[in-house]
């Protein structure tokens, strides 16, 4: 598992190939393999002035149904491609919005912000599902990236809701006001304005929703509502008013706050600035100084005291300073916002071992290792920790499902042979032994540990020729210098009668 730290990438939409039935109309573009092209279509249509309004209604539908239903979601390995291509959707919705605003045609307009915004919403809920299945180490490398890419995104959603909110004044007929509220009910709906998972905030069940105080939508909502002359949608919009007020109640009751919405003051929460922690935790992110890590990810808490992955990156540095106890607190509150970190259990438990604090260490690695598709780590540290308490059959149970994963694993193995001579299971240990000298051939621990082994078994002849190879390897190896004298005398002696002679500062006794 890697230390290391977090950064952001860009968005990219795939869809299913084919159409369930085919587009008998000729003025309608051809499928499109993802959403830049498709938006691209309108935009040159637009362009090229062929449509009416009727076909450009069956357009927006028809990449709205597209867009919203085929969406899916990339392998991890295309991750890069998918966040980089989010670049061209900004660019292309700015093209657009400029675009139909030349139409002058309000109810075009209305229904292509309604369609950017429910497009940025799925590719939100898309990105974090790719996100959230990446491993801990992956994770690190594009935190940072990810944090700016939805924080553009909501930026972009604001702004087509605040826009559609705009173009009620403009609306002159019954039908454009009730496609109007209807527009922003489903806006709102899928920024889960009425089913908030948390309770007070007004945004959606993902990273980021609509980066305004709620207020700022409910207000000119309400002025347009007293204003509806139409009975039937005047009933409409109060019940659209009416969800957005309980929640507005459950966000003000709560008095708390997180990065899922933000303050419209400079775009700020109360007490936090995301914009200032990511610039921060970039700074730390760049430098080798671990006490100017330590300063810079300590101004990016105190701008977002959620964010996280300052909180473990710090730990990291505190860690690298064998600053043990103030690693370890970093790394609680990393897991108190964020409970799955497979990463921040696996240094807790690090730094728990380094503090010889062993039984919490086992708990933090036992987490980490439930967590982390990847656990080798975890395992040999846990292991270890194990062995160092004289649990040698859980050490074997540890370091067997590493060898499983990674036949290879030379400390693995030789761990566990150790393990196996501990408890005098000779046959087990010897063949792990073996294993590692087949793998690394000049191992002089392996060659040791193995006629270590022989000599308790009083093969003297294999003691010799395992030691003599480890002399081979490491001629200043002070153990075996010592007693390799007493093994070649007693293979001496043993050919002749069964006896053990020791050789003490040059005198034979038996």
């Amino acid at each position: 598992m890697a230390s290391r730290i977090i950064i952001f990438p860009f968005l990219f939409l795939l869809f299913h190939s084919g159409l369930s039935q085919s587009i008998d109309k000729p003025d309608l573009p051809q499928p499109s393999p993802n959403v830049i092209d498709s938006l691209r279509e309108i935009s040159q249509e637009i362009e090229n002035g062929r449509f009416d309004e009727s076909s450009y209604h069956r357009l927006i539908k028809y990449f709205d149904n597209r867009c919203l239903k085929g969406v899916i979601i990339p392998p991890p390995e295309e991750l890069d491609n998918f966040l980089s291509q989010i670049d061209g959707i900004f660019y292309i919705d700015s093209t657009l919005t400029a675009s139909f605003q030349s139409l002058r045609n309000n109810h075009l307009f209305l229904s292509y912000h309604e369609l950017l915004f429910r497009i940025l919403v799925q590719v939100q809920f898309r990105l974090e599902e790719l996100f959230l299945a990446l491993s801990s180490q992956e994770k690190i490398s594009y935190m940072v990236r990810y944090i700016l890419i939805n924080k553009n995104m909501s930026e972009a959603k604001t702004s087509h809701l605040q826009q559609t909110i705009l173009l009620y004044s403009q609306l002159k007929t019954a039908s454009e006001k009730k496609r109007y509220w209807e527009s922003i009910d489903r806006q709102l709906m899928d920024t889960d304005l009425k089913m908030s998972e948390t309770g007070n905030q007004l945004v959606q069940r993902s990273p980021y929703g609509i980066i305004t105080h709620p207020g700022e939508i409910l207000a000119p909502l309400k002025w347009q509502c007293t204003n509806e002359t139409d009975q039937e949608l005047k009933e409409y919009a109060s019940n659209v008013i009416v969800n957005i007020e309980t929640a507005e109640r459950k966000y003000n009751s709560a008095q708390k706050y997180d990065i899922q919405i933000q303050m419209p003051e400079g775009n700020l929460l109360p007490g936090i600035n995301m914009q200032a922690a990511a610039e921060y935790f970039e700074k730390a992110y760049e430098i080798e100084d671990n006490e100017l890590k330590i300063d810079f990810y300590t101004k990016s808490i105190e701008a977002n005291p959620n964010f996280s992955p300052a909180y473990y990156n710090r730990g990291i540095a505190y860690y690298e300073e064998k600053k043990y106890l103030e690693a370890i607190q970093d790394f609680d509150q990393a897991l108190k916002l964020e409970a799955k970190s497979a990463m921040a259990y696996y240094y807790r438990g690090v730094c728990y071992q380094e503090l010889n604090e062993l039984e919490k260490a086992i708990v933090s690695y036992s987490c980490a290792i439930t967590l982390d598709p990847e656990p080798e780590h975890g395992l040999m540290n846990r292991g270890m920790c194990y062995q160092k308490l004289g649990n040698f059959t859980r050490s074997i149970k540890d370091y067997t499902r590493i060898v499983k994963r990674n036949p290879q694993n030379v400390l693995a193995l030789t761990n566990r042979g150790y393990c196996y001579q501990r408890m005098r299971d000779f046959t087990r240990a010897i063949k792990d032994y073996k294993k590692v000298i087949e793998i690394e051939p000049f191992n002089a621990p392996a060659y040791y540990n193995l006629g270590s082994i022989y000599w308790m078994q009083q093969d003297w002849e294999a003691v010799i020729e395992v030691w003599e190879k480890c002399l081979e390897i490491n001629p200043d190896h002070e153990q075996i210098l010592d007693n390799l004298p007493t093994a070649k005398v007693n293979a001496r002696y043993s050919k002749k009668q069964k006896r053990t002679i020791i050789i003490d500062q040059g005198k034979i006794s038996e």
